[in-house]
């Protein structure tokens, strides 16, 4: 089987138990590709194909494709 990087995961204390509030995952950059794709009006066509080419196929990858 195939071994990804731990992306979506990278940077969480999980002994915290504040780590899973909105304003926490907004801190970790979280929502940072969503706000990229409306402020440059990216097309839904440019945002599918990107996740189309991602090697990885997972969307937490598309962050750093795109951040």
């Amino acid at each position: 089987m195939t071994q990804y990087p731990q992306v979506i995961l990278a940077g969480i204390d999980f002994s915290d138990p504040d780590t899973w509030r909105l304003k926490n995952y907004l801190k970790r950059g979280g929502y940072k590709a969503l706000r990229k794709i409306i402020s440059e009006k990216i097309s839904p066509e440019a945002v599918i194909d990107e996740v189309k080419n991602l090697h990885y196929g997972v969307v937490g990858v598309l962050v750093s494709q795109l951040g």
